[in-house]
C-alpha cells in the first residue's frame, strides 16, 4: 500500500468513527430527554392537587345562617315574598322543571325513563334546586359578581350564567305586564282602578290618569363588529354610553304596567313610543278612552295626543296652565320615582349581563340580510330586548308580590 493510500484510509476511518460517535451521542440525548420528560411529568402529577368534592349545602340549611334583615338585603325581599315567588314559578313551569329542594330530597333515584343519574339528585353535588337558582338570579340582578355567587352557593363558574338565564326564562314564562292585555280585553274596571290611585294623590283634582310614561336608558356594552351590526353607533345615547331605550308605564304605586325595550339608545322617546304596538292599540281605542276620560301622562318629549296629556310649554307662574302642569307633574313624577327605586334596589351591571353570550349564537353563515336588517342584528336585538324585558319584569313582579294588597 502506498503512503498516500494509507493516509486516505486513516482519514476515512476517523470520519467513520466521528459519525458513529455523533449518532451514539444523539441516541443518548434522546434517551435523556425522554427520561427528563417522564420525571417532570411524574413530579407534576405528584404536586397536582386532587379534585375537591364540592359540598353544596341544602337551601334550607343555607338560609338558616341568615337572619331576616340580612336575607332582605341580599335578596331584596322578605322570606315570605321569596317563598311566594318560588311557589308561583313552580306552579307555572312544573315541579319536575323547577325541582324544589323538597322534590330533590324525596327522590334518591331517577324517575322512570330519565337520563339523569341517581347521584345527581343529591343537593350536595348534583342538581341545583329551583330555590337556589332563583336566589342566584336575584344575587346577579342585585349586582353581585359571579365569583361571589360561586363561592356563596358552591356552584361551578360555568354554571352561574346558565342558571341566571334559566331563571330569566322562568320569569318570562310565569309573569307578564298587564296593561296591554287590559286594553285588548277592554278591561275598563282595571284601568279605572289605576286611575283612582292617581286621582287619590291629587285629592280627586286630576282624574283619568291610567299610567305615567317615560323612557329609561339601559346601559349595554359597545356592540362589536363580530355581532354583524349594520350601525352600532345608533346604540350610543345622549347620556354618553351605549344603551337600549326602554319605554315604561307605571301606576301610582310605582308598579310597572308595560315595557317596550325594542329601541336603540339614540332613539328619541317620542319616536320609540310611536313605534310600539301599544301606540297602535291606543289609537284604535281612542274614542272609548275619550268617552271614559282616560289618558296617559308624559313629559314634553312626547307629543300631545287624545290619549296622552303633556305639560304646557313655557307656562307663566300662577296661570291656569301652570296649575295644570303642577297636577300633571304630580302624577307623572311616579315614573321618575319608579326608575330611581328600581335602579337603587337592583344595581345590576347591565354591561356584564347583556350581549355576553351573543357570539355563541352567531355564525359566519348568519350574514344574510332581511328587509335591510342583518340576521346578526336581529339576533342581537331579540336577545338584549328579551333579557332587558325580563329584568324589568322581575323587578316589577317582586314589587307586585310585596304590595299585592295596595
Amino acid at each position: 500500500m502506498l503512503p498516500d493510500d494509507e493516509e486516505d484510509f486513516d482519514w476515512a476511518f476517523l470520519l467513520l468513527f466521528l459519525e458513529l460517535l455523533r449518532m451514539e451521542s444523539f441516541q443518548i440525548e434522546l434517551s435523556l430527554r425522554q427520561m427528563l420528560q417522564e420525571v417532570t411529568g411524574e413530579e407534576r402529577r405528584c404536586g397536582r392537587s386532587l379534585p375537591q368534592k364540592r359540598h353544596r349545602k341544602p337551601w334550607d340549611e343555607l338560609m338558616q345562617t341568615l337572619d331576616d334583615a340580612t336575607f332582605r338585603r341580599m335578596f331584596r325581599m322578605t322570606r315570605a315574598t321569596f317563598s311566594v315567588l318560588c311557589t308561583t314559578i313552580e306552579e307555572k313551569v312544573g315541579e319536575e322543571v323547577f325541582r324544589p329542594e323538597l322534590w330533590l330530597s324525596c327522590r334518591k333515584f331517577p324517575p322512570p325513563h330519565s337520563k339523569v343519574k341517581g347521584c345527581a339528585f343529591s343537593p350536595m353535588n348534583g342538581l341545583i334546586s329551583g330555590e337556589m337558582k332563583i336566589a342566584i338570579m336575584i344575587r346577579m340582578l342585585s349586582g353581585a359578581s359571579y365569583l361571589d355567587v360561586l363561592f356563596g352557593f358552591s356552584v361551578a363558574s360555568t354554571t352561574v350564567f346558565d342558571v341566571f338565564h334559566e331563571g330569566i326564562g322562568w320569569v318570562q314564562q310565569t309573569f307578564s305586564f298587564p296593561l296591554a292585555q287590559w286594553l285588548k280585553d277592554e278591561n275598563w274596571e282595571a284601568l279605572e282602578r289605576v286611575s283612582d290611585g292617581f286621582a287619590g294623590a291629587s285629592g280627586d283634582i286630576f282624574k283619568g290618569v291610567f299610567g305615567a310614561l317615560d323612557g329609561l336608558a339601559l346601559k349595554i356594552r359597545c356592540p362589536t363588529i363580530s355581532e354583524i351590526l349594520a350601525d352600532p353607533g345608533n346604540y350610543y345615547c345622549r347620556k354618553g354610553f351605549y344603551a337600549l331605550n326602554a319605554q315604561v308605564i307605571c301606576d301610582k304605586f310605582r308598579r310597572i304596567l308595560w315595557v317596550s325595550t325594542g329601541h336603540k339608545g339614540s332613539t328619541h322617546d317620542s319616536t320609540a313610543f310611536l313605534g310600539t304596538e301599544l301606540y297602535q292599540l291606543l289609537q284604535k281605542l281612542t274614542p272609548k278612552l275619550i268617552a271614559r276620560q282616560l289618558f296617559l301622562v308624559g313629559d314634553t318629549a312626547y307629543p300631545l295626543m287624545p290619549f296622552m296629556m303633556v305639560p304646557f310649554p313655557n307656562a307663566e307662574a300662577g296661570s291656569e296652565e301652570d296649575a295644570f302642569n303642577f297636577w300633571l307633574s304630580n302624577s307623572r313624577i311616579q315614573i321618575e320615582c319608579t326608575f330611581g327605586m328600581y335602579t337603587f334596589q337592583w344595581p345590576h351591571d347591565w354591561t356584564r349581563l347583556f350581549l355576553t353570550p351573543l357570539s355563541l349564537h352567531l355564525t359566519s353563515q348568519a350574514k344574510m340580510s332581511c328587509d335591510g336588517v342583518s340576521f346578526g342584528e336581529r339576533c342581537l336585538l331579540m336577545y338584549t330586548r328579551s333579557v332587558a324585558l325580563s329584568m324589568l319584569l322581575f323587578c316589577s313582579t317582586t314589587f307586585w308580590l310585596t304590595n299585592a294588597n295596595i
